[in-house]
């Protein structure tokens, strides 16, 4: 079983409410300064001015840190924060969980429509992607066709050249034959001698 600290006798000699600091506190749950500041909603720096006058019975500094026993802060605290956050006066009235109903449906059809414009997104990139890829077939298409008809008409510039040649040769031939028919003709009609 736990000691309660003694008390100090007040001015009109009742006990309430103020423990002697020079009493430990035996209930065996000590917190540390920052613990109580948040607990109760505290300044560190309010929590230490409190310490230096000895306002917490059984407060003890080891080393730099300070070692408050629960009951103390609770005595001269009160409540914790989170106790008096729970209380019934401000728990959600009807009109609060009805909003609270309203936003979260609300988030849940933001969530649906950023998934929508994520969906949206992804299948406009994929059609520009393909777009893109079809783009650059009909290029490399165009290209190969540039290069063909390139290639035609080095061929077709070649053929006219040969074929320019044969016939300044046929016609080279034909000269030779008229020339060397004439030379006949001319032999035949010599009179023998």
């Amino acid at each position: 079983m736990t000691e309660r600290p003694r008390e100090l006798p007040a001015a009109n000699g009742s006990t309430a409410g103020r423990f002697d600091p020079r009493v430990p506190d035996l209930s065996g749950e000590n917190l540390t300064l920052e613990q109580v500041a948040e607990i109760y909603g505290l300044s560190d720096r309010t929590l230490r001015r409190h310490l230096a006058a000895g306002q917490l019975a059984g407060a003890v500094q080891r080393g730099r840190r300070w070692m408050i026993p629960r009951a103390s802060a609770s005595a001269r605290y009160g409540a914790p924060r989170e106790e008096a956050q729970e209380s019934p006066s401000t728990a959600p009235t009807a009109e609060v969980a009805a909003l609270l109903a309203i936003v979260t449906d609300l988030l849940e059809r933001d969530s649906k429509a950023q998934a929508q414009i994520t969906a949206g997104h992804d299948q406009i990139l994929d059609e520009r992607v393909a777009r893109a890829k079809v783009e650059a077939e009909k290029q490399a298409e165009a290209k190969r066709a540039t290069e063909l008809e390139r290639q035609l008409d080095e061929s077709r510039a070649k053929a006219e050249a040969e074929a320019k040649a044969l016939q300044r040769q046929l016609e080279e031939a034909r000269a030779q034959i008229i020339e060397l028919s004439t030379r006949r003709w001319r032999i035949r009609r010599r009179p023998a001698k």
